[in-house]
């Protein structure tokens, strides 16, 4: 059993100073929803680039060339890699001015797990410190949500979440690239090829590959080259009206941060 800053994480979790149902500070919010998000509101030509996956120097590395091109992202991290890896990886991300954002704990989906609010109450926890203005994002393992899971977390007192957050390439995904032997220029263009026939987007990319390093150069260049914009995740129309639903602020201005463990 692992434990970070006086709570033990693993599924003995009950058994430590943490709670797995517990009350928010954020405690009127309308909580999860049972779809997935997408960038489709967005205005032509934009789009948004968010990393899933482990805490890892793949991830640190696309940090760097997000903010190299003036790009704010987001990542939705797992937590059990926060553990794994020195957390001045994920205070580096953070700093550079990106979104941290909860990933679940493991790559378990959690249709299948056994303990579904674990994974997002531990990964929350985890998280928090590295979190601003009560944006609270949410994208579950291999894109998998219900309405089932979104009961249960909202139960929970995870309502401060907004998501599942999804992307607009699930017919084409760097996970399908590798397993299609395909190199990172070849996986660019088919991602970008299913965005752009959208004229906009979200982008996932997965940073369990080091791969994901050569391939995120590449769509920075693809999309920018053909006149696209990178926005932030909160300026997604329906993300940004859910936050703002659940007391976040959107913008540059700083608040106090909602923090369910202090």
């Amino acid at each position: 059993m692992k434990c970070y800053l006086g709570i033990c994480l693993a599924f003995g979790f009950l058994g430590c100073s943490g709670s797995l149902v517990r009350d928010s500070c954020i405690s009127d919010a309308p909580g999860m929803q049972d779809t997935l998000i997408t960038g489709q509101q967005l205005a032509a030509n934009e789009v948004v680039f968010t990393v899933m996956g482990p805490v890892n120097d793949t991830a640190l590395a696309i940090s760097d060339v997000l903010v190299s091109e003036g790009i704010e992202g987001a990542f939705f991290v797992s937590g059990e890699s926060i553990l794994d890896r020195p957390s001045s990886i994920l205070a580096t991300i953070f700093n550079q001015g990106h979104r941290i954002a909860n990933g679940s704990y493991s790559d378990q989906s959690l249709l299948s797990s056994k303990s579904p609010i674990v994974e997002v109450r531990q990964t929350d926890y985890l998280i928090t410190p590295f979190t601003r203005n009560n944006i609270y994002l949410f994208r579950p393992p291999n894109l998998e949500f219900d309405q089932r899971l979104a009961s249960q977390l909202n139960q929970a007192g995870l309502v401060k979440y907004v998501g599942p957050i999804g992307n607009d390439h699930a017919t084409q995904s760097d996970i399908d690239c590798w397993s299609n032997d395909l190199d990172s220029s070849s996986c660019a263009d088919e991602i970008f090829n299913t965005v752009a026939s959208q004229d906009r987007g979200i982008l996932q990319i997965h940073s369990s590959d080091n791969r994901a390093l050569a391939l995120s150069q590449s769509l920075v260049t693809l999309f920018k080259d053909s006149g696209y914009s990178f926005v932030s995740i909160d300026q997604v129309p329906d993300i940004s009206s859910a936050l703002q639903a659940n007391g976040a602020t959107v913008g540059d201005t700083e608040v106090t941060n909602c923090n369910d463990y202090d």
